[in-house]
């Protein structure tokens, strides 16, 4: 499945085959020596040393590969298709053997059975449970790769083809059309299967109803045996040529290759992909196709690809039913049979496409309309993925009722058919990039966290996009004398903030206030805390980082260059490629600091209040950060219904209370901070209080990576560098008022942030910056109305508040994503500068001209890219 660009593994056979030539007699004995090392392997310590001492006295190259040899995790995982099945918990083979030719096979399984070793032979493809090549039996396991055996000979005159085991379907269909536009071979829907072991299985496809099986078309085939011998149908007897047309692959033997019958179809075909979800009366239609598509004309295939998707401009889940065809015929003969038989999907011209039959393979199997039809050649899937699959049979149509609680359940998964990886390393993700750029397929990758426009996990540019959910990605390590800690993308910041004060009390890293952020993209952002005033945002303590780029390359600080480096710290997430770890720099804090959260209504003066801390908080001494949450209640102890505005002055200070209140009773008396108010406890204690986890919560839920609420919401974000003057407030209480369940944050800056260039990294919002507002609306339903009008309140609310913000431009935060700023083009093409320059000044300001010019040399094909990723200049 995965295929490096790095690593030419598809050698130049018939150089090899010169070489083997010249050392037949002696392939027998050399193979026995390695496999009587590997016998030994449980006792051995100095296994590798054998190994080498061996694969010495071979001379042909790149063809037998150790755990030792480079290139071995790229062979093990070049085809393995179902990446469950890779991963590092699953038994992998002592050694892989990839035979250019039959001797080569007889010779293993000659050597194998002397010695009792385990045979595993992989042609390629899905492999659902990984059987060709993992091994739950006892180890060791040799794994024989029959990928360098891929030969097709097309013959005209017999009507049939011989194939060698490790080509795929999509080879085979290619070389046959190739040779004639109106001959096909009948096998299987994904191209990127090995012939060897699809055809021990059956083999059903698109012209299932008009000829069969594959295997009910297969006219010879080679097997080796266990004694070694290569058998054909008249010297293996019709018994065994019956039980491997079916019985599956890897009981009888080694298929070697197969003969297969070639059947004629239309030099022109048609297909259609018409999509119809429950809103459309997918139910209805779909058990009107279980009584219609087995019994409508032959030459119709027509299947159902049911999965579980978003309504347009919604985030309600519903059912899409794809009705996915082939007919091997014109598309007139085909609306005159669906019209006839299958009126209710509704069906029409315009649905369809003519093309051939080499082109209909393409599209049923789910390629991009752009991929050429040389692309089955390179025997690469359409998609990748992890999965676990289930089949069954149907005799009775399901009735309408009984879909209704298969709907019921299906929605509870969260994506049914999606694309998602969740690699264990770094080197599974390079892969990813690799073949990802091969295929321009798009990509998303996720850390975690609230991800305000949600574009690390969907798309709304062109799919199809695959998600790489960097979830099982959490190492963390912790060098208390380097005071430092590296730390991977898929952690969270409140497992990294827990892991380092396990080490040390006066310990902490500078990061965000949410726990739950997926450590990789938060840092991209800036990554703002409690602790900005006293030493600035989490990337201004980034020492270093590794990034994978385009190239699938896993690059440092020192490889990727100063002005890459300086890019990914806060010039946001997915423009340069994928942030795989961050070395941060641990930074002092007391062994006991002070909280307070202490709130005030209108009716307590809370605008008076407010006032006076926005030339207050931005001055006060460093260790202070104190920031106003601000809210919609009802009136405390009153018995109407009646809402006013609280003003919760939540705050983290670097030291005891009595310090602490000496400064506020000092600079900010007006709030009336008393002791009683205030909480003395850890640094990594603060973090939940800040937080807002209720105070019975131990620090260790930290480790679960939940966060301390869960709601939808939408959120915007501004910069305000003169106090909003008091008279003017009453007139945001007023429009705050009018949502059902609003809040603004209030974050003071100054401090260390007001002495750090603005060009230092890309965030630059930090001179003359008062203080940052966070707008958001939560609310409650699914409904399309709803969020409309959520929408519309928040957007005018922010309109509205335009006046008393920065201008030209108006900042906001680049990890408060907002798409209502602007968007790059939906169609995957590069968004002009100046269009981007909507949205990218106010993220970056002038830095923006500068991560364009890093973007253009870092990412020159803008490979990474979404809807709101730094473009190409020109």
């Amino acid at each position: 499945m995965f295929w490096s660009t790095k690593v030419d593994y598809i050698f130049d056979t018939l150089l090899l085959y010169t070489c083997l030539k010249k050392m037949t007699i002696s392939l027998v004995s050399t193979f026995l020596l390695i496999l009587s090392s590997l016998v030994q392997l449980s006792s051995s310590n100095q296994i590798q040393h054998t190994f080498h001492q061996c694969l010495s006295a071979i001379q042909t190259p790149n063809t037998f590969f150790t755990p030792q040899t480079p290139n071995y995790t790229l062979i093990l995982n070049s085809t393995a298709q179902n990446l469950r099945c890779i991963t590092p918990s699953n038994p992998k083979p002592e050694l892989i053997f990839t035979p250019l030719n039959e001797s080569h096979i007889q010779t293993a399984v000659i050597c194998a059975k002397k010695l009792k070793i385990q045979l595993r032979f992989r042609s390629g493809g899905h492999d659902y449970e990984g059987i060709s090549y993992t091994s739950a039996m006892d180890p060791p396991f040799v794994l024989i790769d029959l990928s360098k055996m891929r030969a097709i000979n097309v013959d005209l005159d017999d009507s049939s083809v011989w194939v060698e085991a490790g080509a795929t379907v999509g080879e085979l269909y290619y070389r046959v059309a190739e040779k004639s536009r109106t001959h096909a071979v009948v096998g299987g829907l994904c191209t990127s299967l090995g012939v060897g072991g699809h055809f021990t299985g059956g083999a059903y496809g698109s012209m299932m109803r008009k000829y069969g099986l594959g295997v009910d078309n297969a006219l010879d085939a080679k097997i080796i045996n266990a004694n070694g011998e290569i058998l054909d149908r008249k010297s293996m007897g019709e018994d065994v040529f019956w039980a491997i047309r079916g019985g599956g692959g890897g009981s009888y033997g080694v298929i070697v290759s197969w003969k297969l019958k070639l059947v004629t179809v239309p030099s022109t075909v048609t297909v259609f992909n018409v999509p119809r979800t429950l809103e459309q009366g997918a139910t209805k239609i779909l058990y009107k196709w279980q009584h219609v598509a087995p019994q409508i004309d032959k030459d119709l295939f027509m299947r159902v690809l049911i999965q579980n998707i978003n309504l347009p401009n919604t985030t309600k889940r519903t059912i899409s039913t794809s009705y996915n065809a082939l007919f091997l015929g014109g598309v007139d003969r085909l609306l005159e049979i669906m019209n006839r038989s299958f009126p209710e999907l509704g069906l029409e011209k315009t649905d369809c496409l003519e093309m051939s039959w080499l082109e209909s393979v393409m599209f049923i199997v789910g390629f991009p309309k752009n991929v050429p039809t040389t692309f089955l050649l390179t025997a690469k899937p359409a998609f990748i993925s992890q999965f676990k699959a289930k089949s069954d049979f149907v005799k009775t149509p399901i009735p309408e009722t009984g879909m209704k609680g298969i709907w019921k359940r299906f929605l509870q998964e969260e994506r049914p058919f999606m694309l998602i990886f969740t690699p264990l390393n770094e080197n599974h993700i390079q892969t990813v990039v690799i073949c990802a750029k091969k295929l321009n397929i798009q990509l998303r990758f996720r850390s975690g966290g609230h991800d305000y426009e949600g574009i690390s996990y969907t798309s709304v540019m062109d799919p199809p996009y695959v998600l790489i959910d960097l979830s099982k990605m959490r190492a963390i390590n912790v060098d208390l004398d380097d005071n430092s800690v590296w730390v991977e993308a898929g952690a969270t910041v409140g497992e990294l903030y827990y892991r380092v004060a396990e080490k040390s009390r006066t310990h902490a890293v500078v990061g965000g206030l949410c726990t739950s952020l997926g450590v990789g993209g938060h840092f991209t952002g800036g990554a703002y805390g409690s602790m900005m005033r006293k030493y600035g945002l989490g990337v201004d303590n980034a020492l270093d980082a590794k990034i994978i780029n385009a190239n699938g390359e896993i690059l440092d600080r020192k490889s990727m260059g100063e002005d890459a480096f300086w890019a990914i710290r806060g010039g946001g997430g997915g423009s340069y490629g994928v942030i795989v770890s961050w070395k941060l720099k641990l930074v002092p804090v007391p062994s006991t600091v002070t909280v307070f959260n202490v709130p005030r209504t209108l009716e307590q003066g809370a605008t008076k209040i407010l006032y006076k801390w926005q030339h207050v908080a931005p001055q006060i001494d460093d260790d202070l950060f104190v920031r106003v949450v601000i809210q919609k209640i009802n009136l405390p102890n009153s018995n109407t219904t009646q809402r006013t505005v609280s003003t919760s002055y939540n705050a983290l200070f670097l030291g005891g209370v009595d310090r602490l209140l000496e400064i506020m009773n000092r600079s900010f008396p007006e709030l009336g901070l008393e002791k009683t108010d205030c909480l003395e406890m850890s640094w990594l204690e603060s973090v939940m209080f800040i937080a807002g986890f209720p105070g019975n919560i131990p620090t260790t839920f930290l480790l679960t990576g939940k966060p301390a609420v869960v709601t939808q919401f939408k959120a915007k974000s501004d910069f305000v560098k003169t106090p909003i003057p008091e008279t003017e407030m009453k007139g945001i209480w007023k429009r705050f008022l009018q949502e059902e369940t609003p809040y603004m944050i209030w974050n003071p800056y100054g401090g260390m942030m007001g002495r750090i260039p603005e060009s230092a990294t890309p965030f630059p919002h930090r001179n003359g910056v008062l203080f940052m507002i966070q707008y958001a609306n939560t609310w409650t339903g699914n409904g399309k109305d709803a969020m409309k009008k959520h929408y519309k309140w928040i957007r005018k609310f922010y309109k509205y508040m335009g006046q008393y913000v920065s201008k030209d431009p108006r900042e906001a935060y680049v990890n408060y994503r907002d798409l209502d700023l602007g968007m790059n083009e939906k169609n995957g093409d590069n968004t002009s500068v100046a269009k981007a320059s909507s949205w990218g000044r106010r993220y970056f300001k002038d830095n923006f001209m500068r991560l364009v010019k890093v973007k253009t040399e870092f990412d020159p094909d803008n490979f990474f890219r979404h809807e709101q990723s730094i473009p190409l200049g020109f």
